[in-house]
């Protein structure tokens, strides 16, 4: 049997304690090896223990665990004063986990176990015993559905289905440092970008369909001796992730917001820069597919998806970025509103002009990062191109989107 990774032993927790206590140790920058003494004496735990383990059976042995886990951060050097010094990273994770146990109003949830005013030994605390209240609140996605979990106990403890969703485009809205995958993949390994182009443009058209331009990359790409590891060093030297993401994906799901990725970029280029894509996004990720040979490391194979540019109902072998939002829309039961011609509750983030259909569907279309304030097309050509009410922000901060997001929802954070 494999030896587990440390990603493996962090994913083991299974309630909601146990998920909130990994958080802490994290926070404070404890290694799991640290030695806890419950009563000082006889009762000796090792923290890492405590990851995967029930909650105590004393409440008062929580207050016992903080106080050791605190003193063994300050012998560390550790500093703690005002939690508004720690503010912004200690809310954001918090409201991470609770929005992964699907807890209805997690904000307000925050709101009731988080004190501005008080030092963080006490708000761990605060976490600490409401993480106890719950103590048997299970991940939704792991519930046992044969009836072995009572999943009458609780309505709030499991999923219910998303009724808002936020589609990002990936190639220069979430990715920065380049406009489209394969033009970097192409580089590295010395073809001219040029060449990419060309099929592109043979592809609009209407002179190739979308598998055979994949095919064509697919040859190119062999042939130049591209391997996951020369893919992975272009995008560490060439690619950087749009500022805040992670805190603004948080943010967002922390209000039951649903986020998914729609990209005709490559997921090599998804994966290297987002490891905890599938823990961000589920599912809910259309992009083409790379795939290598799991011994050379070479290209074996490019799996094209079905939703990039748009064509004529799918002729040239693909259905267009708008066809993946109406998927995803129905999944999480998003309802069209035809007065309007819009999914309301539907928002796109992009920044180029194979974006515009999806966008012309989404209540909230934001053009995100597209080009210069200077453009007026913003890299599309053409001002006449640009969906009407498209809203446009030309700072590199994704958090200016969340912001954007739960203003235009009537949400206060």
């Amino acid at each position: 049997m494999p030896k587990k990774s440390n990603a493996d032993r962090r994913a083991l927790p299974k309630k909601m304690f146990s998920a909130l206590f990994a958080f802490i140790m994290d926070f404070l920058n404890i290694r799991a090896t640290t030695i806890v003494e419950l009563d000082g004496a006889n009762d000796v735990n090792t923290v890492s223990s405590w990851r995967t383990r029930v909650a105590p059976q004393l409440e008062s042995d929580l207050d016992k665990l903080i106080r050791v886990l605190i003193l063994r951060s300050q012998q560390k050097g550790l500093q703690f004063g005002a939690v508004e010094y720690t503010i912004d990273s200690w809310k954001t994770g918090v409201l991470f986990i609770l929005a992964e146990f699907n807890i209805q109003n997690p904000q307000l949830v925050l709101k009731d176990i988080f004190d501005s005013n008080a030092d963080i030994e006490a708000n761990i605390k605060k976490l600490m015993h409401y993480a106890y209240s719950k103590k048997a609140v299970v991940r939704p996605d792991k519930a046992d559905m044969q009836g072995k979990t009572n999943m009458e106990t609780s309505e709030e403890l499991y999923f219910q289905p998303g009724k808002r969703l936020v589609i990002f485009d990936l190639d220069g809205t979430l990715i920065k440092g380049i406009k489209y995958s394969w033009t970097l993949l192409y580089q590295s390994v010395g073809i001219d970008p040029n060449l990419c182009n060309i099929n592109k443009k043979r592809f609009q058209k209407g002179e190739i369909t979308y598998p055979e331009w994949c095919e064509y990359d697919l040859r190119e790409l062999q042939t130049g001796g591209l391997t996951l590891e020369i893919a992975k060093n272009a995008v560490e030297r060439n690619c950087s992730l749009t500022r805040n993401f992670h805190q603004a994906i948080r943010l967002l799901k922390s209000f039951g917001f649903v986020v998914a990725i729609i990209s005709g970029g490559a997921n090599v280029i998804l994966h290297s820069l987002i490891p905890d894509a599938e823990s961000l996004f589920g599912k809910d990720i259309f992009i083409n597919k790379l795939v290598f040979d799991e011994v050379s490391g070479e290209l074996v194979n490019i799996i094209p998806t079905k939703y990039d540019w748009d064509s004529d109902d799918g002729l040239l072998g693909v259905e267009g970025k708008d066809a993946a939002l109406k998927l995803l829309c129905e999944k999480y039961n998003i309802t069209f509103d035809s007065e309007r011609g819009v999914y309301n509750e539907c928002v796109f983030v992009g920044d180029d002009d194979n974006d515009f259909k999806a966008m012309r569907l989404s209540g909230l279309k934001i053009l995100y990062c597209s080009s210069s304030p200077e453009d007026k097309t913003y890299g599309t050509g053409s001002v006449r191109s640009i969906p009407e009410g498209i809203r446009i922000i030309n700072e590199n901060n994704l958090m200016s989107v969340a912001t954007m997001i739960l203003e235009y929802y009537g949400i206060e954070t």
